[in-house]
């Protein structure tokens, strides 16, 4: 404040710097403190070295494919990977195919027969060897699905289609004219069937 003199100000530092050296008028409770506040900071490390968080994450699933312990051979070609995903991706790339639609698995030394590499993630063995299953054709992505329907039953049921009148125009009790509606037109094949009436319980 500005009431304050000169010496006034003066006696409020100094008693602030002699309770500033007060600190180690007594250095045995000093070095005491520093030994309990260092002997805290140990408990500390300690526990975080033993919890729980830190042993969960030394078990984490690794992200890349184990290498096999031998070459896994391409039943349609001559190429030969190390791991188990290179493998799949090769057949992907190159064949357009997967290890399901080609009829193959990954037997593991484990006895597990695996369609994909991520059972190497978290088997400590992952030791592949590439097994045919079907003797069937090595299906691809390629391949259409195979149909008994003929052309001209597939073209018979999509003209069978009946389109029906609206709702709202059967409620309000218009009479519209067949032939100038386009949703009161039936095909050649259905000409003697009602038309299907489609009822909105929604609204």
């Amino acid at each position: 404040d500005s009431s304050e003199t000169v010496e006034e100000v003066k006696k409020k530092r100094s008693s602030r710097i002699d309770s500033d050296d007060n600190f180690d008028e007594d250095p045995e409770k000093t070095m005491k403190k520093l030994e309990a506040f260092s002997k805290k900071e140990l408990k500390v490390v300690i526990n975080k070295k033993e919890s729980s968080c830190n042993k969960e994450s030394a078990q984490k699933i690794p992200r890349s494919a184990k290498i096999n312990a031998t070459e896994l051979e391409c039943p349609n070609c001559e190429y030969r990977g190390k791991t188990a995903q290179s493998l799949t991706s090769y057949l992907r790339a190159n064949h357009c195919t997967t290890l399901a639609k080609a009829g193959l698995v990954l037997r593991c030394d484990c006895g597990v027969d695996a369609l994909s590499y991520r059972h190497s993630y978290k088997c400590d063995i992952a030791n592949f060897t590439v097994v045919r299953t079907s003797d069937g054709p090595i299906q691809t992505f390629k391949d259409k699905k195979d149909s008994s329907e003929t052309v001209e039953e597939r073209r018979k049921r999509r003209s069978s289609t009946v389109f029906s009148k609206p709702v709202n125009l059967i409620e309000s009790g218009d009479n519209l004219d067949k032939d100038s509606d386009p949703t009161m037109k039936k095909s050649k094949v259905d000409s003697k069937k009602e038309p299907i009436v489609a009822i909105d319980l929604t609204g």
